[in-house]
């Protein structure tokens, strides 16, 4: 059975997913800032990113 503290980082992760995709109303993908020294997964990045207007 998975601890609280597992459950509630989990509920948090999923909220900070959530949120900015409901006031952008668009999927948000979120990325550990440690993935973007994979160049492989910086240029994937760097072609998909879009910004917020």
């Amino acid at each position: 059975m998975p601890s609280t503290r597992c459950s509630g980082l989990t509920d948090a992760y999923f909220g900070l997913e959530e949120q900015p995709a409901g006031s952008l109303g668009t999927p948000v993908d979120l990325v550990m800032a440690t993935a973007r020294r994979n160049p492989i997964v910086q240029a994937d990045i760097d072609t998909t990113k879009q910004t917020a207007t």
